[in-house]
C-alpha cells in the first residue's frame, strides 16, 4: 500500500501542487478533507494481500448533492466495494475530466481495476462545458452523466416525461467564446421540482430514499435526450444503468422504500 501511494503521488500531486499562500483555516480544513478523500480513491484503487478486484467504477461528482445521492445508491445496494464516489477536487467540468484522467493513469500503470470513471456535471453557468465533453470523449473510459439545466432535473424526471414549460431563459456571457450563451434557467428547474418534493434541498440525504421507487421511471422518461448536451435533457440515466449491470441489481430492488 505504501509504495501503491508513492507512485499515485507521482500522478496526481505533482499534476496538481501549486506555490499558494498562506491560507485561512478554512481552506486547510477544506484542504485536508480533500487529502482524505483523495486517498480513500488510492486505497480503493490498490490492492491488498494480492487480492485485486477488476472492473470498479469511479464516481466524479461536481457537488454534494450528486456525492450523497449517489453515495446512498450503492450503500443501499451493497456495491462500496464496487463503486467509489467522490466529490471532484473543483466543481469546473474540464477540471473534472483533468482528475479523471489522474486516476486513470496511476490505474493504468499501477492495478489496471477500473473498468470506468464516470464525470457527473451540469451545464449550469460553465464555460468549460463544451470543452470537457470533447475531451472526455477522447478517453473510451470516461463517461459523462451530465444534466442540463441541473442535476435536479434527474430528479424532476422521477415525476415527468414532458417539459413543454421549459425554454432558455438565461444569457450568459461566455468570455472564451466572446458571445451570448441562451440557457435553461437551473433555478426555475429546482422551482419546479419543489412542486413535486415538498420541502426540497440540496442538502437533503433522504432525496434517493424519497426517489427509489420511481427510478426506472425516471430511466424510461430520461430516454427523449440523452446523447445531445446541449439541449434539455440528462444522460444521469445512463450512469444508474452502469451501476445496475455492475452490482447486478435485481427490478425488486427500486420497490423497497427503506
Amino acid at each position: 500500500m505504501k509504495q501503491c501511494n508513492e507512485v499515485f503521488q507521482n500522478f496526481y500531486l505533482r499534476r496538481t501542487k501549486k506555490v499558494t499562500p498562506i491560507a485561512k483555516p478554512q481552506a486547510i480544513m477544506a484542504k485536508r478533507k480533500q487529502e482524505i478523500e483523495n486517498q480513500k480513491v488510492i486505497n480503493f484503487l490498490c490492492s491488498e494481500n494480492g487480492n485485486v478486484q477488476k472492473d470498479k467504477i469511479l464516481i466524479l461528482c461536481e457537488g454534494y448533492t450528486e456525492v450523497k445521492y449517489f453515495s446512498s445508491l450503492v450503500e443501499k445496494s451493497d456495491g462500496l466495494e464496487k463503486i467509489k464516489i467522490k466529490k471532484g477536487k473543483d466543481v469546473d467540468p474540464l477540471s473534472l475530466v483533468g482528475e479523471a484522467k489522474r486516476y486513470l493513469s496511476f490505474d493504468r500503470t499501477h492495478e489496471k481495476k477500473l473498468s470506468e470513471v464516470w464525470i457527473v456535471f451540469d451545464r449550469d453557468n460553465h464555460y468549460s462545458y463544451q470543452s470537457a465533453l470533447e475531451k472526455a470523449s477522447r478517453d473510451s473510459q470516461i463517461k459523462v452523466a451530465w444534466s442540463n439545466p441541473c442535476f435536479e432535473f434527474w430528479f424532476l424526471l422521477h415525476f415527468r416525461r414532458k417539459f413543454d414549460d421549459f425554454s432558455r431563459t438565461k444569457s450568459v456571457w461566455n468570455p472564451t467564446t466572446n458571445e451570448f450563451e441562451h440557457l435553461y434557467d437551473s433555478k426555475a428547474c429546482v422551482s419546479k421540482l419543489k412542486s413535486c418534493i415538498q420541502g426540497y434541498k440540496k442538502s437533503d440525504i433522504s432525496t434517493f430514499k424519497n426517489l427509489r421507487t420511481r427510478t426506472l421511471k425516471a430511466i424510461e422518461n430520461s430516454s427523449f435526450n440523452q446523447s445531445d448536451a446541449n439541449e434539455l435533457g440528462s444522460s444521469v440515466g445512463l450512469l444508474i444503468q452502469s451501476i445496475i449491470d455492475s452490482l447486478v441489481i435485481q427490478d425488486d430492488f427500486w420497490n423497497k422504500e427503506d
